[in-house]
């Protein structure tokens, strides 16, 4: 399983579709909020060396994505004969069956992991040690579904080593800590690219034969 031969999939079938609206790309190294505090966030050095290898490849090819489930169809130009369905905001039908998602660029990606708690670690203890400069980052948020909230995915390398790889493992973030494992970088984005075929196929937009039912719950 290769992230990058699914994501292609996710996008031959959009552009197919007349669905690439749903997609906006950032660059990795866009800037927002400059003038925000990064003191207390890792460098990009070190939240690039907690990175994977096949997360490298991905952004190289793709950049930053982000699954934008809002202002894609025109509701004047959709066509409903059923007067049960006139007032029905296509928008709002996309937006209930697709879930927005988006890869953080670096920046970003820092000041979200500059949040983030250490499991089994009080915060001001924590907060202490990185404002002094002597706490050693073990985990970074690369993508989101609500970066105010803390809420996301992030990599942790050496986290879990039961399943005899090195490869850092995606875990599931919630209210800015890690909370579970998901898998490899590969599997969560399979999970994701699932998840988004399946809202559009329950709603006609794509063949739901495109998805592949075993790997929806992935991504959670």
């Amino acid at each position: 399983m290769d992230a990058n031969t699914s994501w292609a999939r996710l996008d031959a079938t959009l552009q197919e579709r007349g669905l690439a609206g749903l997609v906006r790309y950032a660059e990795p190294t866009d800037v927002e909020d400059q003038g925000a505090d990064l003191g207390r966030c890792p460098s990009e050095e070190e939240a690039r060396a907690l990175l994977p290898e096949s997360y490298r490849r991905f952004v190289a090819a793709y950049r930053c994505p982000a699954i934008e489930p809002w202002g894609l169809v025109d509701a004047e130009d959709e066509d409903t004969e059923d007067d049960d369905a006139e007032d029905e905001d296509p928008n709002e039908r996309i937006g209930d069956a697709v879930s927005f998602f988006e890869f953080l660029p670096y920046h970003r990606m820092r000041r979200a992991t500059g949040t983030m708690g250490h499991p089994g670690r009080l915060w001001v203890d924590v907060r202490a040690e990185r404002e002094r400069g002597e706490y050693r980052w073990e985990f970074v948020m690369f993508a989101a579904f609500d970066a105010a909230e803390g809420c996301g995915w992030a990599f942790w390398p050496g986290a879990d080593e039961s399943d005899g790889t090195d490869e850092p493992q995606v875990w599931y973030v919630e209210d800015s800590l890690p909370e579970h494992q998901v898998g490899t970088f590969a599997e969560w984005l399979e999970g994701m690219v699932a998840k988004t075929l399946t809202g559009l196929a329950s709603i006609g937009l794509v063949d739901s034969g495109l998805v592949d039912s075993g790997l929806v719950d992935s991504a959670d």
